[in-house]
């Protein structure tokens, strides 16, 4: 491993960087690899994790259980992946450095077409970027790569390797049969905490008085839309907008528990972000039968908003057509790890400074159907929060992380969890340098290195 952090640029990434057949099969992990860090989950926590643990010298494994990377940013289709920067989130604005600014060069790179920064007064869009699905995708691949992170897709962990209540790796299920990989640290990205349920760490799932979930949606993309016309409309006739889906659903269409819209980098073409199915209850994304079912209704969902909204000549939406919905449905809220330390509601709203603080969490409290208020965006996010308790070499980012209920709910932007996953992965190795845990280490080091990378800690 590189003793100190080297800093890559972006540069050399985007359409035409050249990646064969041969430069990228040699970065595909194949059984039998041992590794110093092994990140189960390719989402945005899972990214900055595995980027993160790579430039600091560390090899390192990135395992993603579903067919692409990118996690809910790449399933949520346009949806802006918020507080990628501070630009408009913070009074002075800027770059958050490290792996958010790698991603968003790298996105860039591609051109106007892979992304858009316009802003309408429906869509909450400060410090984000709505990314073409397929564009984004491409950049995980590329900044993994860039890296020089080894990484596997269709590999959910299905196990874990102990000695005692040390992680020494993972079982891996494929259509042959499981295998493994040693890891020196394992990191949970999973946003479910599969890998942390597997090794015995105690788990919390939803509100603590009555298991109440954050709901999972479907999200969707529409085209031929007038643009303007449809935001004029949404904007500034909301009544009216939400009496059109009253009827809907009194007329027997599946409608969403509210709508909300972003423009997309293709013309003439709108994404659609909602609230989950009305009337569906408590839905667990940990249940098979839940999950089917949110499929099964999220796809109706979309058929019949563009259904409705062409018969009811919605303004803008006369004579909209479905492009196409995410490629799985969109995950809010599952379970948290017991962790050293759970982050509060009290904490967001109060914003005490952790001397172990790793990140900063930028936004507002959104417990998506029953709770959303402001708190102190910029509030700072402590270390202990990514060390779960009772199993050793193992640390927990992203959605899985130790919080409360309305902690976990408050600044839970993509952007937040790639900062987790970025302080895991440098915590991993500097776990590795020192010859301790994770929850033996000292963590001004892993600070130094975030503040070198350009990180506002």
């Amino acid at each position: 491993m590189a003793e100190e952090y080297d800093v890559v640029s972006s540069e050399g990434m985007g359409a035409a960087s050249g990646n064969g057949i041969g430069q990228a099969g040699k970065f595909i992990a194949h059984k039998g690899e041992d590794f110093d860090v092994i990140v189960a989950g390719g989402g945005p926590a899972g990214m900055g994790a595995a980027v993160a643990a790579s430039l600091q010298g560390a090899k390192t494994l990135l395992l993603e259980a579903q067919s692409t990377l990118g996690g809910v940013a790449a399933a949520a289709m346009w949806m802006p992946v918020n507080r990628i920067t501070l630009w408009g989130v913070t009074p002075e604005g800027g770059k958050r450095g490290g792996v958010h600014d790698l991603f968003v060069d790298a996105i860039r790179s591609f051109g106007a077409h892979a992304y858009s920064e316009r802003r309408h007064p429906a869509a909450d869009m400060r410090g984000g970027l709505s990314i073409h699905p397929d564009y984004l995708k491409m950049a995980c691949f590329q900044l993994l790569e860039h890296s020089g992170c080894k990484y596997r897709l269709y590999s959910p962990v299905t196990g874990v390797v102990k000695q005692g209540n040390c992680l020494r790796g993972v079982k891996v299920g494929t259509k042959d049969g499981e295998e493994y990989f040693n890891g020196k640290i394992i990191i949970d990205c999973t946003g479910d905490g599969d890998v942390s349920l597997q090794a015995g760490v105690r788990m919390y799932k939803g509100r603590e008085s009555d298991g109440k979930l954050l709901p999972p949606a479907l999200l969707w993309t529409v085209t031929n839309v007038d643009i303007q016309k449809f935001f004029r409309f949404f904007t500034g006739e909301r009544a009216r907008f939400d009496e059109m889906v009253s009827q809907a659903k009194a007329e027997g269409y599946l409608t969403c528990k509210w709508y909300d819209f972003d423009e997309t980098s293709l013309p003439d073409t709108v994404n659609v972000n909602n609230g989950g199915v009305d009337d569906w209850g408590n839905v667990d994304m940990t249940q098979e039968a839940d999950m089917t079912l949110a499929e099964r209704l999220g796809i109706q969902a979309a058929l019949d908003f563009c259904t409705f909204a062409r018969k009811k000549r919605m303004p803008g939406m006369e004579d909209c057509c479905l492009m196409r919905a995410g490629y799985r449905v969109a995950v809010r809220d599952t379970r948290r790890v017991e962790a050293q330390y759970r982050i509060t509601h009290e904490d967001a709203r109060n914003a005490p400074e952790f001397p172990d603080i790793v990140s900063r969490r930028y936004g507002f409290i959104d417990a998506v159907g029953y709770y959303a208020a402001q708190m102190v965006s910029g509030h700072a996010y402590p270390y202990r929060c990514l060390v779960p308790v009772g199993v050793d070499n193992l640390l927990a980012a992203g959605r899985c992380a130790g919080a409360t209920h309305l902690g976990f709910a408050s600044g839970r932007g993509m952007g937040e969890n790639m900062g987790m996953g970025q302080a895991a992965g440098i915590a991993a190795t500097e776990a590795i340098r020192q010859k301790k845990t994770p929850a033996q280490i000292d963590v001004r080091p892993v600070q130094d290195i975030l503040r070198s990378m350009g990180v506002r800690l």
